[in-house]
């Protein structure tokens, strides 16, 4: 089963933030130390924020770059390529390969290439919803010119989501993590009322700070130190990956969570 998702367009990746974020915020670029090959720290680039039209087809190609695409998940394929896990251990990831048809419209000639196909699963799964992102080629090469995760974090602009994936993965973060996270219900146990986000940590925050925009995944709303699962809200500025801080982290729980669900599929 493959999806075909087609870009309708690029809209702001300036999301709107509930008022308790919005607030002005300074952030420092930091030094990071990271043992991975060839990477070289980065300011942040921004994000294009896209929407997609899905359908499900049972041919193994797609379509897609900016404009279109679908993809096909191997382990491996001809070009010996196999699936990479990301060297960083808190971010889950691993990078399938898979073939990217790359067309500027849906009446124009389309070229294969190869690209990956971003998930918390070791094995590509038979369903394209535990795929969570793509990564596309850039305009001067082709994004198997180098390892996946150098790749990312060079380009982040080349992830765009799969919305089913995407989805699923704010699902799980909402009925079982929320309801069982000691951060949270601690957070919220300290004050009368107000908003726990859901943070990711690759931006280390000193106490009683809040995260910056792209960092907050999501948000939930507590009322008498009681956390209201209902209220869990999407953060849409959120960033899957950043060009300083690379891609997402997460605690092992969360993690494990997310992985028990996608394997299920």
């Amino acid at each position: 089963m493959v999806a075909t998702l087609t870009l309708r367009g690029v809209a702001s990746a300036s999301g709107s933030l509930r008022n308790v974020v919005a607030r002005s915020t300074t952030v420092t670029t930091r030094s990071v130390s990271r043992s991975i090959s060839s990477m070289a720290i980065r300011t942040a680039q921004p994000l294009s924020r896209v929407s997609y039209s899905v359908s499900r087809t049972l041919s193994v190609n797609c379509s897609g770059r900016s404009r279109s695409f679908s993809s096909s998940v191997t382990l491996t394929n001809a070009s010996g390529r196999t699936t990479v896990k990301d060297p960083e251990p808190q971010t889950g990831l691993y990078y399938h390969p898979t073939q990217i048809s790359i067309s500027r419209g849906p009446d124009q000639p389309s070229n294969t290439v190869d690209g990956w196909a971003i998930s918390f699963l070791a094995q590509p799964s038979d369903s394209e919803d535990a795929v969570i992102a793509y990564v596309l080629p850039t305009n001067t090469s082709s994004s198997q010119d180098s390892e996946p995760a150098d790749f990312i974090r060079a380009n982040p602009d080349r992830i765009r989501i799969n919305p089913a994936g995407w989805k699923i993965m704010h699902d799980v973060l909402k009925h079982e993590v929320v309801p069982n996270d000691d951060l949270l219900k601690f957070e919220a146990s300290t004050r009368e009322s107000g908003w726990a986000h859901l943070t990711d940590l690759r931006h280390p925050l000193m106490p009683g700070r809040i995260a910056t925009p792209e960092n907050i995944i999501a948000s939930v709303a507590f009322t008498e130190g009681e956390l209201n699962v209902e209220s869990y809200e999407e953060n849409k500025s959120y960033r899957l990956v950043t060009g300083y801080e690379g891609p997402i982290q997460m605690s092992d729980s969360w993690i494990g969570k997310l992985r028990k669900r996608f394997e299920s599929l």
